[in-house]
């Protein structure tokens, strides 16, 4: 820019352009032409989107992104963003779909822009650092940057109704009869706690796969099983049904922890119900191994056992 103006007495005659001044130099120097003017990485993309996929549309637009391509990446978005986001509709959970076209579209974009922050993120940018750029909401950086969700909804639901399908319709009238309790009780969203016993090999561990896959072509989130992470927190609040097999080894202790912290992180209504309002499911054979206490007496297992828990 120095070399191209003549004279100028302050930055904000630097930014001038033609009698407008711009807020920034880079602005200034895109109006002046020196900059290129992104048009040609806009038909790249495009091109990409007639032989390929939303998704590697949106890595292709993160190249350019990171290798300081584009001369105003907010630009590009605003002109590529529907295709960016196109192949989204799928894997738009359920309950952030709308009815309104141009709200669906303002949440498939988001969706978009929380898979472009987290691949963005990977090479130590941040679509927060660039100008002008859009930022999603923090719900949808939650439901999208969190990698224990995005493994959760993530399934093919057609391909889950088709399971679930053949599942259900080879159930047992007792395992039926099961499996219509704990829907039920997931469909009011009101909590629930059962335990299915059963020895080993009578069907538990089908009833919890036919389960898994009713809630989850739905497009809904189910735990099979949960351990420490410091995103686990979110995924609990939005799973529809935890199940917990082989409960019987377990100290009830664990169950009794495990029904605190949900209280304590869940959000909703019936979150000083126990487990936090959720539906819980233990599963597990009383007849096999009970939760093993050193040098214990018999009464000092029983009691350390589910069955003793107040839950």
């Amino acid at each position: 820019m120095l070399n191209k103006i003549k004279g100028p007495t302050s930055y904000a005659d630097l930014r001038t352009v033609d009698g407008i001044t711009y807020d920034t130099f880079k602005e200034a120097c895109y109006a002046m032409g020196l900059l290129d003017d992104d048009k040609e990485y806009t038909a790249s993309i495009k091109e990409v989107h007639q032989w390929s996929t939303g998704n590697s549309c949106r890595s292709h637009f993160v190249s350019l992104i990171t290798s300081n391509s584009l001369s105003f990446p907010d630009r590009v978005w605003k002109e590529t963003c529907d295709l960016l986001s196109d192949d989204l509709t799928r894997q738009c959970p359920e309950r952030l779909k709308s009815n309104d076209p141009e709200t669906f579209k303002h949440v498939l974009h988001n969706i978009a822009l929380a898979r472009i922050e987290k691949e963005v993120n990977s090479a130590g940018y941040s679509l927060r650092n660039i100008p002008n750029m859009p930022f999603l909401d923090f719900e949808f950086i939650e439901t999208s940057c969190n990698m224990l969700i995005q493994d959760e909804i993530s399934y093919d639901i057609e391909t889950l109704k088709t399971e679930h399908h053949t599942l259900k319709s080879t159930m047992t009238n007792e395992q039926l009869g099961v499996y219509d309790t704990i829907v039920d009780a997931v469909d009011k969203d009101k909590g629930g706690l059962f335990f299915l016993y059963g020895y080993g090999g009578n069907g538990k561990t089908f009833v919890w796969k036919t389960l898994a896959a009713a809630i989850r072509s739905r497009g809904d989130i189910v735990i099979n099983v949960a351990s420490s992470d410091s995103e686990l927190a979110a995924l609990l609040n939005k799973a529809k049904l935890i199940i917990w097999d082989e409960a019987p080894m377990m100290h009830r202790h664990c169950f009794e922890a495990f029904d605190r912290t949900l209280r304590d992180i869940i959000v909703s209504l019936n979150s000083s119900a126990p487990f936090g309002g959720k539906v819980v499911v233990f599963g597990g054979d009383f007849g096999q191994i009970l939760p093993v206490i050193q040098r214990g007496t018999r009464a000092e297992i029983v009691h350390a056992s589910l069955h003793s828990s107040d839950l």
